[in-house]
């Protein structure tokens, strides 16, 4: 390393600059570049806020909002320029992109974002995320790009799903008989907000009702005998997932749960990197069928792939897709009156990896084995 290579690294330092983060960001331009000259066009607009998350390593083009992107990213082998309004470029550059290598064009707020796209792509040969204007839609080669996650992504992820159990258990060992599901799910909310998540799903199953429904949010039932919560959250544009459950009056039948988290486990072990997605769906489905648990778990999906995008891929059969080295699964187990689930990181140079794993109660499949994996399972309050 010259004196040119310290100096550059000693003034990231100096204005607190992440240098793995920065890092990352460098390794998606030298990517995105690579596929510019691959399929021979001049420029590449990122309009999806899941892209525009990722090529940032972390930043947020709606800022927050549930509305529509406030920032477009334009790339070419000079440089990678931010869209954006007046309005919108000081907190960005302030807050989500400080110091990381980025060009700016903006207009006046009143002009909007899309003027100011048609203008830049004006003239090029420009591929996107979307096939926004004139561009040619290259979605899929993107989200290769995208699914392929940085060490530093890839650390991120893990210390998110980490942040997210500790959330979801310790709203769970507070949670009291005579609480609304909504009352609960409002509380989840306010807890994700404080750990500097943003709540994408919360579901609370009070009791056992719902569980036939696999895209329930809450009402205002009351629990009273048991509970289960389940949350997908966000931070850094990558995305966790974590359901913990409780009872209060009659402790769920140990041997029938526990022979569930075996499935669950068994499942997961099918998972392997370059499998084809068809392959891993015959065989959970094949395990399901003969396993004792009841036909929900056929009612929505049962493994979904995490990443910046929530999902990044669902397994249902359908698509030829292989299993992505080093990607984030999402497995649930839709019992007639419990979810239970949980999220693994796959890949090549060793053994199945458990993400979120804390001291909550758990079922340890595989025990003994260099890949044994730890199934959450029903906290007995009773």
């Amino acid at each position: 390393m010259n004196d040119l290579d310290l100096s550059f690294l000693d003034a990231l330092d100096l204005h607190q600059i992440n240098r793995d983060r920065y890092d990352a960001v460098e390794q998606n331009m030298v990517r995105a570049v690579e596929l510019l000259e691959k399929t021979r066009y001049q420029g590449m607009l990122l309009t999806c806020p899941e892209n525009f998350a990722w090529f940032t390593a972390g930043g947020d083009s709606r800022l927050g909002k549930p509305s529509h992107p406030l920032a477009y990213l334009f790339i070419t082998s000079q440089g990678r320029v931010i869209l954006t309004t007046d309005a919108v470029a000081p907190q960005l550059f302030d807050q989500e992109i400080a110091g990381l290598g980025f060009q700016l064009k903006e207009r006046l707020w009143t002009e909007g974002l899309d003027q100011l796209a048609d203008e830049i792509c004006r003239g090029r040969s420009v591929m996107s995320d979307s096939g926004w204007g004139r561009t040619r839609n290259l979605g899929e080669e993107i989200d290769v790009l995208r699914q392929d996650l940085s060490p530093y992504a890839l650390n991120q992820q893990q210390q998110i799903s980490q942040s997210l159990a500790a959330v979801v258990e310790h709203r769970a060992r507070q949670l009291k008989p005579g609480q609304t599901e909504r009352e609960i799910a409002a509380q989840l909310s306010a807890d994700l907000l404080q750990a500097r998540m943003v709540p994408v799903q919360i579901q609370v199953y009070g009791n056992d009702d719902h569980f036939h429904y696999p895209h329930w949010m809450a009402d205002d039932s009351p629990v009273t005998s048991s509970c289960t919560i389940s949350v997908v959250a966000s931070q850094a544009g990558l995305h966790a997932a974590a359901t913990r459950s409780v009872c209060w009056e009659t402790a769920r039948e140990s041997t029938a749960v526990s022979a569930a988290a075996e499935l669950l486990g068994r499942m997961a072990r099918t998972f392997e990197v370059g499998k084809s997605s068809q392959e891993v769906f015959q065989e959970c489905v094949t395990l399901l069928k003969q396993g004792d648990v009841g036909t929900n778990w056929n009612l929505a999906e049962f493994a979904l792939q995490l990443g910046y995008r929530a999902p990044e891929q669902v397994l249902n059969g359908q698509e030829e897709q292989s299993i992505p080295d080093l990607s984030v699964w999402r497995l649930l187990l839709r019992l007639p009156a419990l979810l239970l689930e949980t999220t693994i990181r796959v890949q090549s140079d060793g053994p199945l990896k458990v993400l979120g794993t804390t001291d909550w109660p758990s079922f340890q499949f595989g025990a003994g084995d260099q890949s044994s994996l730890n199934i959450p399972l029903p906290l007995d309050l009773s």
